[in-house]
């Protein structure tokens, strides 16, 4: 907690930054909860004789009209006010609801109202969507007839009662185009747990934590909304160790052929003639392959984009640049993704389980170093960094003389050992040995799984979800071909989870992703929609953008400074804070510097500008917390900010978790599902 960006938890309001009076009324809103919420649920209770001290006066003008607002009105009639209370009270008026345009949930009753709000509608989606079993009765949702994961208009609700024929979700307030008290809206849904304990952070931080933690929470009845310093036994320590590794298991699951046959097969060649395979060759829409050894030009002459790619993808802090080998329009079936593949995917569709190889023995400290590569601009090809890494890269380490190395020789680390194989030279290029991959609108109709590296390495073993790639345990537009689906047996390890990877660093979306609001504001682009289920298992995971999680994470790395990454030239370096799950948008002021702070970003008229792109593929090559070279203002074109995205994580605790994963037991009771008697 003593590090920058330490804090073990950092909750961000939803409702800031959309209009500066409705900003004005959530300050004054959060003095009050600070002074005076006396149970941590950033909530105030009306009728509490302390609570209830917190609310601002009726009489307080935010508008300048000279007339009181009465901005803190308990207007869903729960009794209580909390952020969602205000948000309502500013934009509904008298009519007690916001109502957001027909473009938003063009299939709503509300389709015809007059909207008055439109100022974040990935906001307006996340809270009237929230909770689509309003009824609990165990159905839910709509005919995604477009497999789009969006309600569209035309599209039917299945909640349906059949007597009545209505629609009783709806009738409940989802997705019924408005916001309102119906919704219920809470940032958190249950209690938060912490091992922390609460003098402890704040005597790190030396001030308040209070502005830390916003939004309101809704625990259990008779539960807590914050509990500081859980024991081992609530919180257990979740770490490698945790979770027990059993590859040979996973890499059975996936039976399929080799990958290269696979591949081979879909764009007319065989697998030893993958090499000399011309993209040319293949009509739009269908299988193309893209090997990485040709120019970065056919690259951009077939797809608009780059052969190389930097990692993080489209995010301002580079630490390595990839050549991808490119797979479009392809379906594999229980395939073993080759370590040292770090492809693109795009457009593929991955039935069954998939396996991702990786080498587990990857414990040198310059691991993510070598192969480590900067971008050639002229050519679009990636550049090997020729920086000493060790002791192999001076001519001593051969003569034994101490006049063939620096002064300080003995400062750099041994040569790389790999499986007890000493490796010099070019054949160090751990990239070779790793696999960075990235799923580009892609459906995986099953899991994704990986080996099990024995340390994090954030550059080199990395799993990447853009665009609208999603997972499911059926095919989406066609759930009884049985080529498009999972076997059987596979079923039950698939319904645990969609993705196992333990010690990978996992990315679901990307900075400034299309987002529902720009593609709905009538801009170009498709927005990302990304949806995962089951417990999720990674290293450390980042979330932004559009995506839904049903079911949970369990995220395996706990960085120590002086333990690989952390470490240079066998010294402890950087910030283990750093090394933080993400899950919607944060800037670098907290702690995530894969992202841009929107009151940093410049405009272009009113327009946020999130970055500059440089060679037309309308991708970000230089954010807007840089600055342009001369060279590159002139041809520098603005791309904007699309929005925040939303990021909705809907636990599931009555799921089973996979194999090998040891927590602690949990019994619920069941009232009424046991009895003795006699016969």
């Amino acid at each position: 907690m003593s590090q920058i960006n330490g804090d073990p938890i950092v909750m961000r309001s939803d409702f800031f930054g959309l209009d500066p009076a409705l900003d004005r009324k959530l300050e004054d809103f959060y003095n009050g909860v600070r002074q005076y919420d006396q149970d941590g649920d950033n909530r105030l209770r009306v009728s509490h004789s302390v609570e209830s001290q917190g609310l601002p006066p009726d009489s307080r003008d935010y508008d300048g009209d000279d007339r009181g607002d009465n901005a803190f009105a308990d207007i869903t009639g729960t009794g209580y006010i909390d952020e969602f209370s205000v948000f309502l009270t500013h934009y509904a008026a008298e009519s007690g609801s916001v109502v957001g345009p027909a473009v938003v949930t063009p299939a709503s009753p509300s389709a015809s109202q007059e909207a008055n709000f439109a100022a974040d509608l990935d906001l307006f989606l996340l809270v009237d969507q929230a909770v689509p079993d309003r009824n609990r009765n165990g159905v839910s949702g709509f005919e995604d007839e477009n497999h789009n994961n969006r309600l569209d208009a035309g599209e039917t609700f299945l909640d349906r009662d059949p007597l009545t024929g209505v629609y009783s979700d709806v009738q409940a307030g989802w997705a019924d185009g408005e916001l309102d008290r119906y919704d219920g809206y809470n940032k958190v849904r249950g209690t938060v747990y912490l091992r922390s304990g609460f003098g402890a952070w704040e005597s790190a931080r030396g001030q308040g934590i209070h502005s830390l933690i916003r939004g309101s929470i809704r625990p259990a009845t008779g539960r807590p909304a914050i509990v500081f310093g859980a024991s081992g036994s609530v919180l257990p320590d979740l770490s490698l160790s945790t979770f027990t590794s059993n590859d040979a298991q996973f890499r059975a699951l996936a039976d399929g052929l080799p990958f290269e046959q696979q591949v081979a097969a879909q764009i007319g060649t065989s697998a030893a003639q993958l090499s000399a395979y011309d993209p040319r060759s293949a009509a739009a829409g269908t299988p193309r392959y893209f090997d990485e050894s040709q120019p970065n030009s056919l690259y951009r002459e077939l797809t608009g984009h780059n052969g190389t790619e930097p990692v993080p993808f489209q995010g301002p802090t580079v630490v390595d640049y990839y050549k991808r080998p490119r797979f479009e329009n392809m379906v594999f079936h229980d395939v073993v993704i080759p370590k040292g593949l770090n492809a693109l995917f795009v457009n593929c569709t991955f039935v069954g389980v998939t396996f991702v190889d990786t080498t587990a023995d990857n414990v040198h400290d310059n691991w993510g170093l070598y192969g480590r590569a900067t971008l050639n601009a002229a050519t679009g090809e990636p550049e090997v960094n020729r920086v000493p890494l060790d002791k192999s890269d001076f001519p001593r380490f051969t003569t034994g003389r101490v006049q063939d190395g620096p002064v300080n020789y003995d400062e750099f680390a041994d040569p790389l050992v790999v499986n007890g194989q000493v490796l010099l030279g070019d054949d160090r290029d751990t990239k070779e040995l790793s696999n960075n991959v990235r799923f580009h609108d892609c459906t995986v109709v099953g899991s994704i799984v990986t080996a099990t590296p024995n340390v994090f390495s954030h550059s080199r073993n990395k799993l990447q979800f853009t665009g609208s790639t999603s997972f499911s345990e059926s095919h989406p537009v066609e759930p009884s071909n049985a080529e498009l689906n999972p076997r059987t047996e596979q079923l039950d390890f698939i319904r645990r989870t969609s993705l196992m990877a333990p010690n990978f660093s996992v990315e679901i979306g990307q900075f400034n992703a299309v987002t529902e609001h720009w593609a709905l504001s009538g801009n170009p682009g498709r927005a990302q929609n990304i949806h995962l289920q089951g417990t999720l298992v990674a290293g450390v995971m980042d979330i932004r953008g559009n995506a839904d999680i049903d079911g949970s994470l369990i995220l395996t790395f706990n960085p120590v400074r002086g333990q690989a990454p952390l470490v240079n030239m066998g010294r402890p370096a950087g910030n283990p804070a750093s090394f933080n799950a993400t899950i919607g948008y944060f800037g670098a002021e907290n702690g995530d510097r894969e992202s841009v702070e929107p009151s940093l970003m410049p405009r272009v008229g009113t327009t946020l500008i999130a970055g500059w792109d440089l060679d037309g593929d309308g991708l970000i090559d230089v954010t807007s917390d840089q600055s342009l070279s001369s060279s590159q203002q002139s041809a520098a074109i603005p791309v904007p900010f699309h929005g925040f995205g939303r990021v909705s994580v809907h636990a599931q605790p009555e799921r089973a978790l996979p194999d090998g994963i040891g927590l602690p037991l949990s019994v619920v009771s069941v009232k009424g599902s046991y009895r003795e008697g006699s016969n």
